[in-house]
């Protein structure tokens, strides 16, 4: 209890022992709980995770023995877990008590920054900037950061010199020419700008992201032929075009806190909810190759890759996970038999799905009709069951399917109008009729559908 009520009160003292080191506090110090992530926010290993580190925070508070350092390296880990996870409020109150404890730590004071500049809180990243700057007058990092983050802020002339400080050194000199191109194009200087991004391609190649000021700066100049060429690169260079590269091996480094499937899988969710399919589908098989008995990674991964058209290396990922526990590595904890069912039904309907898509009809309704068993709510193998009978002109078979699809699940809008259109090659448009207006009533805007009643009321008998 001792150890829970530490992190629970708003805030507590700390009385470091005598003789400690100039840059640990003298005086008590008040520390704040770090916020928890919304239960539902993460998944479950992710949260077993975050919490194994609030309780280590949790024992150091706990123990008297404990001193100042001690207690920040706790802090710092769980900060670096939740900023690795891009959960920036929590890893900023981390950040921050660590530096309570040891305020003139570099590395966490850059962190912090960084972890500012995260949640776009820029004036306070830059003042933490130039403190690491103080602490580490020789490391680029800070100094990239600082300069950027000024830029951002329109702060150029404070901005300029320390981008031509950068220049003389080669692993920031790309960095530092795409600052002094982005201020000499705020001010209007299009011929300096030009230079600036020309000079980042011929030491950053792969820099897409710089082919679009590069054509902005070339169509001011009337080099509309240049401009032209650099769109078409911009263009090519897809939604998530290379970046601007400086060594940043602290942030960089964020990544080795968290455990590598979890944290990969989870920035593959975030990618896909932010519609970049191929960058999710390149977390999630990193997050397979961190764990590959994970059955929650190698499901994401088959089914990314299916809706980016690969079905084969889809098949394979999904095969794969047939074979593995959804409630074993790298899952979620003891799940429900029929929830494990349930699971495993939706992999098998998109393995049907697959194969229907190489013309393999045999092997699709096979997948279906084994989903459908797994799971008996699970309308949609049955309707795409009728759906291939359909096609192979077995009308009868076909409407037994979309009457076990709507037994399963009397909503399945699309199996509803499956059946009323087979009842309707079948002559039986009397019968059409109440399915289509039942089809209706849940998709009241289908223009199509409501032809198919009116027609199905004038040939009724």
């Amino acid at each position: 209890m001792r150890a829970l009520a530490a992190l629970m009160v708003l805030s507590w003292l700390l009385v470091p022992a005598p003789g400690r080191a100039a840059d640990q506090p003298s005086a008590p110090v008040a520390l704040r709980p770090v916020p928890r992530a919304t239960a539902g926010a993460v998944e479950e290993d992710v949260a077993r995770e975050l919490d194994a580190a609030h309780q280590a925070v949790a024992a150091r508070a706990g123990d008297v023995a404990t001193d100042p350092s001690g207690l920040a390296a706790a802090y710092d880990s769980l900060g670096r877990l939740y900023a690795a996870y891009g959960l920036w409020d929590s890893a900023r109150v981390a950040f921050e008590d660590t530096l309570v404890l040891v305020p003139r730590d570099r590395e966490r004071v850059y962190l912090l920054g960084y972890v500012l500049e995260r949640q776009g809180r820029l004036a306070e990243a830059v003042e933490r900037y130039r403190q690491a700057m103080t602490l580490a007058p020789g490391a680029t990092a800070p100094r990239v950061r600082l300069a950027r983050a000024l830029l951002e802020l329109g702060r150029g002339a404070e901005a300029k010199p320390l981008f031509e400080q950068l220049l003389d050194r080669k692993t920031a000199a790309a960095a530092a020419h795409f600052g002094l191109g982005r201020l000499a194009a705020r001010e209007g200087d299009a011929a300096a700008a030009a230079r600036h991004f020309e000079a980042v391609l011929e030491i950053q190649p792969g820099a897409g992201q710089v082919h679009y000021p590069l054509a902005q700066a070339y169509r001011r100049l009337g080099d509309l032929e240049s401009a032209r060429r650099e769109l078409r690169l911009h263009a090519a260079a897809g939604e998530e075009p290379g970046r601007v590269r400086f060594p940043d091996p602290l942030v960089e480094g964020l990544d080795a806190g968290a455990g590598g499937a979890s944290l990969q899988k989870f920035r593959g969710d975030q990618l896909l909810v932010a519609g970049d399919t191929e960058g999710a589908a390149e977390a999630y098989r990193r997050a397979v190759e961190a764990d590959p008995e994970s059955f929650w990674a190698r499901k994401s991964l088959g089914l990314t890759l299916w809706d980016l058209g690969r079905g084969g290396d889809a098949e394979r990922q999904l095969e794969a996970a047939l074979d593995l526990d959804p409630s074993g590595a790298g899952g979620r904890g003891k799940l429900p038999a029929a929830q494990v069912r349930g699971e495993r039904a939706r992999l098998l309907y998109t393995l049907g799905g697959i194969a229907a898509n190489r013309g393999e009809t045999d092997r699709a309704r096979e997948r279906f009709r084994q989903a459908a068993a797994l799971d008996p709510t699970y309308g949609e193998p049955w309707l795409e069951i009728g759906n291939l009978q359909g096609k192979a002109g077995r009308l009868d078979q076909a409407l037994d399917a979309f009457d076990r699809a709507l037994a399963a699940d009397p909503d399945l809008a699309d199996a509803r109008l499956q059946r009323a259109t087979t009842l309707m090659d079948l002559g039986r448009f009397a019968d059409a009729v109440p399915e289509l207006e039942r089809y209706l009533k849940m998709r009241p805007d289908d223009s199509r559908a409501r032809h198919l009643l009116q027609v199905a009321r004038d040939r009724a008998p």
